[in-house]
């Protein structure tokens, strides 16, 4: 990319990154509930019933969503002036090739081709089919993915599981052998429970 062009977008993110600065100190300032004060003040909102605060919640979790998604903005733009300053600005991270200027003027911390970013929202659609709304904004937990892939090659749950079980393992001891399903209580749990009522139905009159 050319110095002069460099020059454009590098103007262009700084502004990008002010406004979003701004906005986010103005979300800090006119946040509707402020959870460290108010809630915890003599006129604490607990006591009241959560319908009658319903309003004030929505509008502190409008806030908190907002205030992230701008802050992750700001984190791309920073980003991309790191990039811009070691001659990676503008390349595609997956397929590395250069990202057309218009994809730049719309979105100067574009970080992704267009065909790029299409097959990773398909990828990130095809993941989240038939999970409800709320799971689909929830991170992947350790056991999820191809962590979870017994027949990988690499080091996986499976055998971090394996890894600490070992570690119980000792030569020539070998528990439970003594034990046998056989003797488990089935339906109930005390002797005494065992004690069956049908001799007394039996004397019942029809």
């Amino acid at each position: 990319m050319k110095e002069k062009r460099k020059q454009h977008f590098r103007d262009k993110l700084y502004k990008e990154k002010k406004q979003v600065e701004e906005l986010i100190n103005k979300i800090k300032e006119f946040e509707p509930v402020k959870f460290s004060s108010e809630a915890n003040s003599e006129l604490s909102i607990y006591s009241n019933h959560p319908a009658d605060i319903g309003q004030e919640f929505l509008d502190k979790a409008k806030g908190i969503a907002l205030e992230k998604a701008e802050l992750e903005k700001l984190h791309e733009i920073n980003e991309s002036l790191y990039d811009m300053e070691h001659g990676m600005y503008g390349v595609c991270r997956i397929c590395k090739k250069q990202i057309p200027d218009d994809r730049l003027e719309a979105v100067p911390y574009a970080k992704y081709c267009v065909q790029c970013k299409n097959n990773q929202d398909k990828l990130i659609s095809m993941k989240n089919r038939g999970k409800p709304n709320d799971e689909k904004v929830i991170e992947e937990t350790f056991g999820a993915g191809n962590n979870n892939n017994s027949k990988a090659m690499y080091f996986n749950i499976e055998d971090s599981y394996l890894s600490v079980e070992m570690s119980n393992e000792i030569d020539n001891i070998y528990e439970f052998n003594d034990y046998n399903e056989e003797n488990e209580n089935i339906g109930f749990v005390e002797e005494v429970e065992k004690i069956s009522n049908q001799q007394y139905i039996n004397q019942l009159p029809d």
